[in-house]
């Protein structure tokens, strides 16, 4: 990129890499947990409400949140009042 200082010249600004944020490997896990919940909740709602496919959908969404959000982050959202 190219910046003109203050007396007008150009400066060449150089390039910074920025390297992409990489998950841990329990974000990948819950990402993945997160996913498989909710297709398994589709499925169950394809299947007119099939209860095991509802509860397993269940199950794999919350243990995948806890997974992508870590468990304390987890705690400290279900516990925080409203009012």
């Amino acid at each position: 990129r190219e910046r003109f200082s203050s007396s007008g010249s150009r400066s060449v600004r150089p390039s910074v890499a920025r390297r992409p944020k990489m998950f841990s490997d329990n974000q990948k896990i819950g990402t993945s947990l997160l996913g498989l919940g909710l297709l398994f909740m589709c499925l169950g709602v394809v299947f007119f409400f099939d209860t095991f496919l509802l509860s397993i959908g269940n199950v794999m969404f919350l243990s995948g949140l806890l997974f992508t959000m870590g468990l304390s982050r987890s705690a400290r959202f279900f516990r925080r009042s409203f009012f």
